[in-house]
């Protein structure tokens, strides 16, 4: 078998053999990889605030949502009935 990517260097979890519609054949693989956080990226301060719902140190805001206002009317109307 061509191993183009190099998998003999993991240890297999799990694999399967696959035949797609056009008679290709396919060999899927869950391998065990260490992963290391990059350095100051695995944790992030949350802002809570009142314009914004939340805004992280990151710079990603959470815009507050405003979908109560456009219902007031409607909800007038079922509370009245």
């Amino acid at each position: 078998m061509w191993d183009s990517y190099g998998l003999n260097q993991y240890k297999f979890r799990s694999a399967s053999f696959n035949e797609d519609a056009r008679g290709r054949w396919y060999f899927n693989v869950v391998v065990d990889v260490e992963v290391e956080p990059i350095k100051g990226q695995d944790r992030i301060g949350i802002d809570l605030g009142l314009t914004d719902t939340a805004t992280c140190s990151d710079g990603t805001k959470l815009e507050a949502g405003r979908f109560y206002r456009g219902l007031e009317e409607k909800l007038a109307i079922a509370q009245r009935a």
